[in-house]
């Protein structure tokens, strides 16, 4: 019965005050708090000035000025031994009284923490066994400008542990590494491939690093002269930053410009009608309210088939919860806590491993686009390069045709003098040698003939080592009969030749091609004097003719597949823009062309590997 009544008793007794032989105590739920007391004589002697405040903490966040804030907190030791307790906070930016006062409202002790450090402790406070002790604390604070995070009794022994088991977690501990080392991550995989969703990821989770490290304090120690300032510019403008790159990041994420014209409207809406949101801000943040949009807007475009959208949706709605939970929890009263500065590095960490695996997601769908296309163009290219070598073919037939004509006449001439020299009995073994040997040199012409144009038409897709020069004079003697009939001057001007090795047989077919090209333009001009030269310069070869040059406004397009100055029936468009295939792709060099006083030169620029 007694044990009962004893107990009955300390649960009464526990009522007015905090059982502190409980090795540590989390001071989060209410307290007495009082803003009309000017010394420790008031707060002992006027009670009824205090206000029990519940979930006090979001009291504290009311951005008010806690300057000459006073908190009461009554300890209780029911045990039978003296308890030694260390009040313990990380109270930023805030100088503290702390009086320890008896039940007769004699003052006990009195410890003064007027330090910079980040985390706070008192000296060492002593309870008596079955007794009660009333702690008061004195805030100085300017307005704006603290912040509250935690505050503690814990066993005096236990402290040094205290600190290491709740700071290495958060603040500078695991979450911050692991944030900061994301953050570092998205900044440079940016610079590598370019994917501007990283970058601003990255700067989103950098606000986060500044604003929950240590050397944010720094800044407001700068700024504590002037409070106003200090919280306009680092309060507002981390919140307000966060949310800006949350947006930028949902913006190029999920490429709203091109695919969601309305929807980017409204974003960039939002970032302007963002600064005064969060300038409202007070016990609740209603700017918080605004990132659900955000998650509105993935599950839209996952909706649309945009499937990594999903994951970046699921990626803000951790915190976005946590903001509305604290949110509603201050509107309604409820007794939520969770320490703010842990949850952004918390929730930030989730954020960033969700936000990179759907950027992944992402890029391996472009990458998977990307390949799609250049299949798709492979195969374009190849059937463009069948039609060129069908239509080259064409042309060089035609020019076989050409340069067996005058041979076949030839050797029709001298079978007919065989015949006629025969039915004049004036065939002698002498003539039918001499004739033979006329025959055998028509017919060794007409060979070497073939063999040029079935090499230049044999895929050999080798390497060779040749001279510029040979090269030229290869593709002049393929369309030798050609530029006889249009009576055309070739010239090649050597001022630095030299041996390359490249892909011979692919170089003649370019200069056949633009020499072709020349041929062809001259068809169209009243010029007496008709002249192509080749200059061949050190690393360089260039083509030039008198045929009046090319309009200005089709310059830039002779390079396209299709794309022809002459008539359909006799152009395909293709010749050229193989020669800069050809060039590119396969000599690795680069051509261009430009127009000169009297015609146009082509230049082919070869690199060194």
């Amino acid at each position: 019965m007694k044990k009962s009544i004893f107990l009955i008793l300390i649960f009464i007794n526990t009522l007015f005050g905090i059982d502190i032989t409980i090795p540590k105590i989390s001071i989060f739920k209410e307290i007495d708090m009082s803003k009309e007391i000017n010394s420790i004589t008031q707060a002992i002697n006027m009670p009824n000035s205090f206000k029990t405040e519940k979930a006090f903490t979001r009291v504290l966040r009311r951005n008010e000025s806690n300057d000459n804030l006073w908190l009461r907190i009554q300890l209780v030791n029911d045990s039978d031994s003296p308890i030694n307790k260390i009040w313990l906070t990380r109270w930023e930016r805030s100088h503290f009284e702390l009086y320890l006062v008896d039940e007769n409202k004699k003052i006990l002790s009195k410890d003064i923490i007027d330090s910079n450090d980040f985390l706070k402790q008192s000296s060492i406070i002593t309870i008596p066994q079955k007794s009660k002790r009333t702690l008061y604390i004195q805030v100085k604070a300017k307005k704006g400008l603290d912040q509250f995070n935690y505050m503690y009794f814990v066993d005096a022994h236990l402290a040094k542990q205290f600190l290491l088991d709740t700071e290495k977690l958060y603040h500078h501990g695991l979450f911050f590494g692991i944030l900061l080392s994301m953050t570092l991550y998205s900044i440079f995989t940016f610079f590598i491939i370019k994917e501007k969703a990283y970058l601003y990821l990255g700067l989103y989770q950098a606000w986060v690093v500044i604003a929950t490290s240590d050397a944010w304090q720094y800044f407001y120690k700068l700024l504590e002269n002037v409070p106003t300032i200090a919280h306009i510019l680092l309060n507002d403008l981390y919140a307000y930053s966060m949310m800006v790159f949350s947006i930028i990041f949902t913006k190029a994420f999920l490429n709203t410009k091109e695919k969601m014209p309305k929807i980017d409207a409204f974003l960039n809406l939002s970032i302007i009608l963002s600064l005064p949101l969060d300038l409202m801000r007070g016990p609740v943040y209603y700017g918080a309210f605004g990132e659900i949009i955000l998650i509105v807007i993935g599950f839209y475009a996952a909706y649309k088939g945009n499937i990594a959208s999903l994951i970046y949706a699921f990626g803000f709605l951790g915190f976005v919860s946590y903001y509305a939970l604290v949110n509603l929890s201050r509107l309604l009263g409820w007794d939520f806590y969770l320490e703010f500065t842990n949850a952004k590095q918390i929730f930030t960490c989730i954020e960033g491993f969700i936000f990179s695996l759907a950027i992944y997601l992402k890029l391996k769908e472009i990458m998977k686009e990307k390949i799609l296309a250049q299949e798709v163009s492979f195969k374009y290219e190849k059937m463009i390069l069948e039609q060129s070598r069908f239509a080259a073919m064409g042309e060089m037939i035609a020019a076989v045709a050409h340069q067996w004509r005058q041979p076949l006449n030839h050797l029709n001439l001298i079978f007919n003098n065989i015949l006629l020299a025969d039915k004049s009995n004036k065939l002698t073994s002498k003539y039918l040698e001499k004739k033979s040997l006329e025959a055998e040199g028509q017919l060794q012409f007409m060979s070497t003939t073939i063999d040029d144009f079935t090499n230049f038409f044999a895929i050999k897709q080798k390497k060779e080592t040749f001279t510029l020069k040979e090269a030229c004079q290869y593709s002049i003697n393929l369309l030798d009969s050609r530029i006889k009939k249009e009576r055309v001057e070739v010239t090649v001007r050597t001022v630095y030749d030299m041996q390359y090795t490249n892909y011979k047989n692919e170089l003649i077919q370019t200069l056949t091609i633009i020499l072709n090209n020349s041929l062809d333009a001259f068809l169209s001009v009243n010029e007496s004097k008709k002249r192509v030269t080749i200059t061949i310069l050190k690393n360089k070869l260039s083509i030039e003719d008198n045929a009046g040059g090319i309009k200005e406004d089709i310059l830039l397009k002779i390079f396209d597949p299709y794309f022809s100055t002459k008539n359909k029936k006799f152009g395909t468009g293709l010749g050229l823009y193989m020669a800069k295939k050809i060039v590119q792709d396969l000599i690795r060099g680069s051509i261009y062309v430009e127009n000169t006083t009297k015609g146009c030169k082509f230049i082919i620029l070869f690199h060194n590997e």
